[in-house]
């Protein structure tokens, strides 16, 4: 998902002003179900270029390092492990505890969620452990700061061209959801406060004309994506996709549409019944998209992160007593009752429980087709 947005302020501001904005005119960049049969294509969204295979492979030289070997696949969208068993993501693409995510040819599947109460971040934690995790931004100063940007979005689409009657490029719309991991630059240009926070969670960077080859923005899908600095020479996760600017529109009337903007003079902004034209600007006024900030949160990360590991019991089967045991997926937990159910099968299976709680098994049988084994945990 993303958000849109915008609210007229004054020069130098690049686009609008507090998230006001947010709440009402933000568009939030989650992927819903009709759009998950992906083409191949692209997902971030290019000022330079429209070439479906720019920026789809790990970046090399000094961009080598820059964040590409820490992301993982969570569901349609992305997750960045920052510990041995936690993973962090926008909390607004949801997803449920039993999902993994997918890193470096390996599942890792979820035990637990935490939502931050301040932000749209989430931490997932993973029962089997990362090899290797991104260190985290302690920094506050991220304006100015040159951003490596990954998410997997929508394909560029239309031109937007306004006025009408002597049409001038001002950007491209969304086109067809791919999916595509693709990585993009751009640059924190001011920070914003997501209501009713009052401190500024969030940073803000625009689309350039003059940003360069990799210049990008964020649509529908990029949710969740990663965005990186340096700081010290060492690359450090910044920011988390959260939201863009719009909704935008020609005139007055209709739904509008979302689009990413270099250039938003003239344009009307806002919703159904409440659109506004943005004022001609002797320069461009770009759109821009929003990150929710690591650096404002990592005391509450922490926390989090430094919590002793809880893994409740899993099921693991085999077809020996000797073999190799692995997780048995039809295996359903339910900790409220401390039961573990099993469907039956016509083969002939071995099964035992796995931890890092103690436990004792009450009971165990079958129960119609199913069988049930009942725990408790020792320390209750």
């Amino acid at each position: 998902m993303l958000k849109s947005g915008y609210k007229p302020e004054s020069i130098p501001r690049p686009l609008w002003s507090s998230l006001n904005r947010l709440a009402h005119f933000v568009s939030i960049l989650l992927v819903i179900g009709l759009m998950l049969e992906m083409q191949q294509g692209r997902g971030i969204i290019f000022y330079s270029t429209d070439s479906p295979d720019h920026n789809t492979s790990q970046p090399t030289g000094v961009l080598q390092t820059s964040g590409w070997q820490w992301i993982g696949q969570w569901q349609h969208f992305l997750g960045t492990p920052i510990g041995a068993h936690y993973f962090i993501t926008a909390a607004h693409v949801g997803g449920t505890v039993g999902l993994p995510l997918f890193f470096r040819g390996k599942n890792h599947f979820t035990t637990a969620s935490f939502s931050d109460p301040s932000s749209d971040l989430i931490l997932w934690q993973v029962r089997e452990p990362f090899s290797d995790w991104a260190p985290m931004n302690a920094s506050t100063d991220e304006v100015g700061q040159r951003l490596m940007v990954f998410g997997r979005g929508t394909q560029r689409g239309s031109e937007i061209n306004y006025p009408n009657e002597s049409p001038r490029l001002r950007g491209w719309g969304w086109g067809p959801v791919d999916g595509r991991l693709r990585w993009g630059q751009n640059q924190v240009t001011g920070f914003e406060s997501s209501q009713p926070q009052e401190f500024d969670d969030l940073f803000y960077a625009t689309f350039d004309q003059n940003g360069g080859s990799n210049e990008c923005h964020l649509s529908v899908g990029d949710s969740g994506g990663p965005s990186f600095v340096q700081n010290e020479g060492e690359w450090v996760l910044a920011g988390i996709n959260y939201a863009v600017d719009g909704l935008f529109n020609t005139s007055t009337n209709g739904n509008g549409f979302n689009a990413s903007l270099f250039d938003s003079s003239g344009l009307y902004s806002g919703s159904v019944g409440a659109w506004f034209q943005v004022p001609f600007f002797p320069r461009p006024r770009p759109s821009g998209f929003f990150s929710t900030r690591v650096s404002v949160r990592l005391e509450w990360i922490q926390s989090i992160v430094k919590q002793p590991l809880v893994f409740p019991p899993r099921l693991m089967r085999a077809d020996s007593v000797e073999g190799s045991y692995i997780v048995e997926p039809s295996a359903q937990l339910n900790q409220v009752n401390q039961t573990i159910t099993l469907p039956m099968t016509n083969r002939i299976v071995f099964v035992r429980l796995e931890s890092n709680l103690q436990f004792t098994i009450r009971s165990s049988g079958i129960i119609d087709t199913n069988l049930v084994v009942v725990y408790t945990s020792v320390s209750e």
